[in-house]
């Protein structure tokens, strides 16, 4: 019983905060539209601010902005680096919480710069 009890109360720190996404990023790329699948977590730090990985830009911090938008830097390798605004236009849940939002990323690397709208799908707890 006490191997459970300490099981249980280590699995509540360890998922709580957790949250998940699946995206379909479009993109301008050379004049060209460029559709890609994305997948990201995030790991919230406090109520107003999470860190995660996004298989489109990389290292990822959020943190809540005015009017209940998001402001996203991510950073991928040395030289890409992604500012980004989004929004959740539909939130629900109580156990499991989902969301439907859009995001707006802008990312340079330098030499090349590339505007991704993104809609997301997300899930967590």
């Amino acid at each position: 019983m006490k191997t459970i009890m300490i099981t249980l109360l280590l699995s509540s720190f360890v998922f709580s905060g957790v949250s998940f996404n699946k995206g379909i990023a479009y993109s301008n790329l050379d004049a060209t539209i460029a559709v890609a699948q994305t997948m990201g977590v995030d790991f919230d730090l406090n109520d107003k601010m999470s860190l995660g990985y996004d298989s489109g830009i990389g290292m990822l911090v959020k943190a809540d902005g005015p009017l209940g938008l998001s402001i996203r830097i991510g950073i991928n390798g040395t030289d890409d680096s992604t500012l980004g605004v989004g929004y959740n236009w539909w939130s629900g849940g109580e156990t499991i919480k989902t969301s439907i939002g859009t995001v707006l990323d802008y990312t340079s690397d330098g030499t090349d710069d590339d505007t991704t709208v993104r809609i997301n799908i997300g899930w967590g707890f």
